[in-house]
């Protein structure tokens, strides 16, 4: 923030001046005057704080300047602070707080004449804190500028901040360099989009007689208390009455999938169910953006002979499936960034190995045998950035590592098993989310994991207001590149389908 901060001294304001010699002095009092009166390219933005109880102003109270003296919040009535900021930006998180000024109506000013006339009651505007004061505050005492820059954030959320400047924006032109939130930003508008499950929303909405409802009130949303995603292979469900508490929610899953191998739903002979929770460890107040939050899914795996399936349904294109998947439990779990971490995101499946009745085999039935898969895992951590300030173009890359093994099992005079792979491979996947001005029109991913990319894309065909979307979903497994295909591997697979979305 130091380096940003004198960057943005340095650059905007001081360079016209080095050649001059000028004092410091004169110097902070040239950009005073820039700040105050220069609006024809500055791109600064001013925040209105009004405080209407004691509470508002307690802690700026006792602020000191530059020249010694200290200066008191005061709470009268229609007083009214605004502070003018250089707003964030592609290049630094924060906005930069640069002076404080305070606004007295003319009523609170006492002492006007009988005879004024209202177009000259004017109300009274002085700068109580300057930019040499805030300077100050930042290098010397920056517990209390950070107070101040906290009460800006926290405005800037219930109500959008006046721009000062009075040149026409073309705001069809975009900054090409990427951005990406210094919280959790990108990661909700990501699950917003793609996640089957339910992630509440921090809403602003004006309500009756103009009044701001804050996020998370209760009249703030609207949506649904039913939550349902429902595909060819996937199932979810949440009930906000009796699944959703405080600082975390409950909803229920069953499906067909499975997380790390190239297969198909239905080709890995199994179905999952179970429940997924989403814990926020908040502060005293819940801020989804600061908050760290954990998605997690506990889920029992079952064996299921969809063999047939995998091979006769309309929408799945691929040869019968090769690999037996096990039972057992699968956890997965993802979280937001903890002591400066990327977002990571974690997938456990394992079981007992059990070799009994295998629904793909090969050989004689004399002499048969079998491939098994029961241990699954992948650890990634993920990146977003966004192709300009909009966020219209989403982009999230995960990095890591994955094993799974394979057993063979042979049945001839008994039982034989060997262990024929089990090996860690990188796991690269990159998504792309199309969201035009909020609308949630295409995603798009591609993953490769043990030389084999998988492909997954969806694209919005129908939305009707408020709570019904239907998405067309294409998967498509390539066979694998630099080597052969592998004896319990398909050469190739292609499934298409719909996603129905209700309340989200």
């Amino acid at each position: 923030m130091k380096s940003i901060l004198r960057s943005i001294v340095l650059i905007i304001f001081l360079l016209p001046y080095f050649a001059q010699g000028q004092t410091v002095e004169k110097l902070f009092a040239k950009i005073e005057e820039k700040i105050k009166k220069d609006n024809t390219y500055l791109n600064l933005l001013e925040v209105t704080f009004a405080p209407l109880k004691a509470e508002d102003v307690k802690p700026f109270q006792g602020i000191p300047k530059k020249d010694g003296s200290v200066y008191d919040f005061d709470l009268v009535e229609g007083v009214e602070y605004q502070f003018i900021i250089l707003p964030e930006n592609i290049d630094f998180n924060d906005p930069v707080l640069l002076l404080i000024k305070k606004v007295t109506p003319p009523s609170a000013q006492g002492g006007q004449k009988f005879f004024q006339s209202v177009a000259e009651a004017q109300p009274k505007v002085e700068v109580v804190l300057n930019f040499e004061d805030i300077q100050d505050l930042y290098f010397n005492h920056r517990k209390i500028y950070n107070k101040l820059l906290n009460k800006v954030k926290e405005l800037m959320k219930e109500e959008q901040p006046k721009s000062l400047l009075k040149i026409h924006v073309d705001k069809n032109i975009h900054k090409s360099k990427g951005i990406s939130a210094p919280d959790n930003l990108d990661f909700l508008n990501f699950q917003y989009v793609n996640s089957k499950h339910m992630y509440p929303k921090e809403q602003k909405k004006i309500g009756a007689g103009g009044r701001f409802i804050r996020p998370g009130s209760k009249r703030a949303g609207g949506n649904s208390p039913f939550k349902v995603s429902y595909d060819f292979s996937t199932l979810t469900f949440f009930y906000k009455d009796y699944m959703q508490w405080d600082n975390n929610s409950i909803s229920t899953e069953i499906n067909f999938t499975n997380g790390l191998l190239n297969l198909l739903p239905f080709q890995n002979m199994t179905m999952s169910l179970g429940i997924r929770s989403l814990i926020f460890l908040s502060g005293a107040r819940r801020n989804l953006r600061k908050d760290f939050i954990i998605d997690a899914k506990i889920l029992g795996r079952f064996r299921l002979n969809t063999a047939s399936l995998a091979t006769n349904l309309p929408f799945i294109f691929s040869d019968r499936p090769r690999l037996n998947v096990g039972s057992g439990v699968v956890v997965d779990a993802k979280a937001t960034r903890a002591f400066g971490l990327p977002f990571l995101h974690f997938y456990f499946a394992s079981g007992t190995g059990n070799y009994d009745n295998p629904y793909v085999k090969f050989g004689r039935p004399d002499s048969s045998y079998a491939y098994f898969s029961f241990t699954q895992w992948f650890a990634t951590m993920s990146f977003y950035w966004n192709t300009n300030q909009e966020r219209d173009l989403r982009m999230r890359f995960d990095f890591g590592i994955g094993r799974f093994n394979v057993n063979k099992a042979i049945y001839y005079k008994g039982l034989t098993t060997q262990v024929v792979y089990n090996q860690f491979q990188p796991y690269l996947k990159l998504f792309i989310n199309f969201v035009p001005k909020g609308n949630q029109l295409f995603a798009a991913n591609v993953r490769l994991y043990d030389s084999v990319l998988k492909f997954d894309f969806w694209l919005q065909l129908l939305k009707l207001k408020p709570n019904h979307v239907v998405r067309f979903t294409a998967t498509y497994i390539t066979e694998p590149l630099f080597r052969k295909v592998r004896e319990w591997e398909n050469d190739k697979s292609t499934m298409i389908g719909l996603n129905y979305r209700f309340g989200f």
